[in-house]
């Protein structure tokens, strides 16, 4: 992950509380693992364990916050608010299917599955992006060139000798897809979505 771009991230990072990052530091796993999901960053096979019950809602929707609750009465949110972003555990087996209902509810809105990371069990989720980064020998026209020929949207171009480019995508699931598909035309540098991730206490 690009860890110095965090206006790329969203910028809303939020705290584990004590126990939580005890279990963690531990070993423990999240009871609520799902689905594995992997993709390459710089190289590096990175591995994901989708939770069977929790959904990230971000700013930014068609509708005002609270759209997961509208679609999911029943539903708990895990973390104070005021962070940004909002954690929900939804009254469901299948949190695909509940991202189905809820962008049903409201098109526009930017909900992602939460991934926990199998290296140190971290919170991960996806508003929306991929960020790649292509080799030195790579002017901007020719990145540029090269993402309009796939297809792809550019959203933000952050940088001046090394660019970054962040194309845009759909939040949640789409966003690794698209990274997997670039990473398989073998052209950037760096590929890797762009992950929100929760900040663990120092």
């Amino acid at each position: 992950m690009i860890r110095v771009l965090p206006m790329l991230l969203v910028g809303l990072m939020f705290n584990l509380n004590a126990a939580a990052f005890e279990k963690i530091q531990k070993g423990a796993k999240p009871v609520d693992h799902g689905q594995a999901y992997e993709w390459q960053e710089d190289g590096q096979r990175r591995v994901v364990y989708m939770s069977k019950s929790l959904v990230a809602e971000f700013p930014g929707t068609a509708m005002p916050m609270g759209v997961v609750q509208k679609a999911f009465p029943r539903a708990e949110e895990s973390q104070a608010r005021g962070t940004g972003v909002r954690i929900w555990s939804v009254t469901t087996d299948d949190v695909t299917r509940a991202i189905t209902a809820i962008r049903n509810l409201d098109a526009g809105t930017k909900v992602s599955p939460v991934f926990y990371d199998a290296k140190n069990g971290t919170r991960r989720a996806l508003p929306g992006g991929v960020i790649l980064r292509f080799e030195p020998t790579w002017d901007e026209q020719r990145a540029r060139a090269w993402i309009k020929s796939q297809d792809y949207e550019i959203e933000q171009v952050i940088g001046d000798e090394k660019k970054f480019y962040l194309v845009r995508t759909g939040s949640g699931l789409d966003a690794l897809e698209t990274a997997k598909l670039i990473s398989q035309a073998n052209v950037a540098e760096s590929v890797t979505p762009n992950w929100w991730v929760e900040r663990l206490p120092r």
